[in-house]
């Protein structure tokens, strides 16, 4: 296994992709945001924070809003690395 050096900060493009992911999985479950919250237990001013992509979930906080949608983290993380895969393409 080689390992590659990374040239820039890919946190900013990761959070947003996330976002994208975590936005779209909620609204095909119809889910508001003041709903995904409450059932996590966060505040929905945070739920809006990581759909913009303008916070990072902790592992924790990952593990939750997987299950309280009701998918697996392996394929949330999945589904938020092909998102990123796009966008990287697409720039």
């Amino acid at each position: 296994m080689s390992i590659k050096k990374i040239d820039n900060d890919p946190t900013e493009e990761l959070e947003k992709a996330f976002g994208q992911v975590l936005r779209k999985a909620r609204m095909e479950k119809d889910l508001s945001q003041q709903d995904l919250a409450y059932t996590c237990g966060l505040g929905r001013a945070f739920i809006s924070l990581l759909e913009r992509g303008m916070r990072a979930p902790s592992l924790r906080t990952f593990l939750i809003l997987a299950h309280s949608m009701g998918v697996s983290a392996v394929e949330f993380l999945t589904t938020v690395e092909e998102a990123l895969r796009r966008h990287r393409n697409s720039s």
